[in-house]
């Protein structure tokens, strides 16, 4: 049987999962493209409505947090969604108020007085060629006095476990890497897999959270 998604009314629009080859997000808003015969089909939804189709199952997922939420909680988000299912970044727990920035795909973080490091969190499904892997990179800020590559680094989701550090060709910069695989059975199922998983970061004892929460 076919697997589709649907808007949860009546005479709500959907769409095979099959056909599904882009989601973007907006304004709280998730916008399905597919491109079929060379024609568009599109379906705005809001997220909290969101219900998948499986051989007569159903699953429903939770919204995500407000803006509101999220600074009451001290939860930085990424703000990069365009390819939202294929990479889904994780929140950063601000609780030590020692962000500083965003800087392109990374969290720019204060380490100690001196120094700050740059932190890229989340899942993807496709990190040549690391395939449904949590993905954690780290690397050397251009205001840091120390590199990343002088410190004890050690990285574990609490779903998952260890992620383990591996090594990847880079031009410009050094930075520490770290996977974790993760069996997805259906790309979809990512969502629920990962909810409200933490990635702590610790680097010379000093700890670093990273969530993946709902409301």
């Amino acid at each position: 049987m076919d697997r589709i998604i649907k808007q949860n009314w009546t005479f709500g629009k959907k769409m095979n999962l099959n056909e599904i080859n882009r989601i973007r997000h907006f304004g709280g808003e998730y916008t399905l493209k597919s491109e079929i015969k060379k024609m568009k089909k599109i379906i705005y939804f809001t997220f909290s409505l969101l219900i998948f189709f499986s051989c007569g199952s159903t699953k429903r997922f939770s919204k995500e947090l407000s803006i509101k939420e999220l600074e009451i909680r001290n939860l930085v988000p990424h703000p990069y969604k365009r390819n939202y299912i294929k990479i889904i970044n994780y929140l950063y727990k601000n609780h030590r108020k020692d962000f500083i920035e965003i800087k392109g795909d990374f969290f720019n973080i204060k380490f100690g007085d001196n120094s700050a490091y740059n932190f890229m969190v989340g899942y993807q499904e496709d990190y040549d060629p690391y395939k449904t892997s949590l993905v954690v990179m780290i690397s050397t800020s251009d205001n840091s006095v120390y590199s990343i590559k002088m410190n004890d680094v050690k990285v574990t989701s609490s779903k998952f476990g260890d992620l383990s550090e591996v090594s990847k060709s880079f031009r410009n910069y050094p930075p520490v890497l770290f996977i974790r695989k993760i069996n997805v059975p259906s790309r979809y199922d990512i969502i629920e897999l990962i909810k409200d998983d933490v990635i702590t970061i610790t680097i010379d004892g000093i700890i670093y959270e990273f969530v993946k929460k709902t409301a």
